[in-house]
């Protein structure tokens, strides 16, 4: 650890005011909450719930009853790393493509990815744009930016179908906050498009299928629950693809706060296939 005194320089306290809760860096100080203890304790008692309900789902490997309605009073913070393997069945998608393709797929893909992959340049020219306010992304070539890229770049190899689509650098910049592995990571995203529950690949592939038709589907809904709106907005030929295509593509997380981002995600990762689009 170096001092402020050997190197000459004065603590900044600053810095520490601007970060939030989840790492990203802000341009003026954020309010000191006050200390609130019953609030405290709440938080403490939610965490032991799922402290419990994640080591009895490691234990069985059985999705718990109760999930639903914890997701919907929304999952700790903290726990957020090992709900989401759970989750995305992380493990069992890297099992079934191992045992289907051969061990050790990550580390092949990303080899293979430095040999030729097609879409070095434009990875590398989104993952220095991606979350660049946010305290793990800061720094550029430095060890998260490199993680970004490597998972990136490996499953633009794995997916052919896919290769790299923009929007998906956000999506595994979020994994690696929680998950940190860039190989749990690389499964994370696999198990997103690919995965039997999720099947968002449509969303990349040429010409965004899934998205069109999410877009339909915005549209229908949009004029049967929010009418004034919709006339307005088709007044002002307004249309969907104009606003709503990151919601789909990047799963909301430029579209609202950080916090709200999160709950969508997570509650529509419990909804059911047969739901199209799972998003709305």
């Amino acid at each position: 650890v170096v001092s402020t005194q050997s190197t000459g320089e004065e603590p900044n306290f600053s810095h520490y005011m601007k970060k939030d809760h989840y790492g990203f860096i802000h341009e003026k100080p954020i309010p000191m909450e006050p200390f609130d203890k019953k609030s405290l304790e709440r938080k403490q008692i939610k965490e032991k719930k799922w402290l419990r309900m994640v080591k009895h789902w490691q234990e069985t490997n059985r999705q718990p009853e109760d999930l639903k309605s914890r997701i919907w009073k929304g999952c700790p913070d903290s726990l957020r790393g090992q709900v989401w393997p759970l989750m995305l069945r992380i493990r069992e998608i890297k099992q079934s493509n191992e045992k289907q393709h051969g061990p050790n797929m990550y580390e092949r893909m990303k080899e293979k990815a430095r040999k030729k992959s097609a879409d070095i340049r434009q990875i590398d020219l989104d993952v220095h744009r991606t979350y660049r306010n946010h305290e793990m992304f800061q720094l550029k070539y430095g060890v998260m930016q490199q993680k970004l890229f490597y998972v990136l770049a490996a499953y633009s190899m794995f997916n052919k179908e896919v290769g790299y689509c923009q929007g998906m650098a956000n999506v595994v910049a979020l994994m690696l906050m929680y998950l940190h592995e860039e190989e749990d990571a690389f499964w994370a995203l696999t198990s997103l498009l690919r995965g039997e529950r999720y099947q968002m690949n449509d969303f990349f592939t040429p010409r965004l299928p899934k998205l069109f038709r999410c877009l339909d589907h915005h549209m229908v809904l949009r004029k049967k629950f929010i009418p004034s709106v919709h006339k307005h907005l088709k007044k002002l030929h307004y249309e969907p693809t104009l606003y709503a295509t990151k919601w789909f593509l990047q799963c909301f997380l430029d579209k609202l706060p950080f916090s709200l981002a999160f709950e969508c995600g997570t509650y529509s990762s419990l909804r059911e296939r047969r739901l199209k689009p799972r998003w709305l």
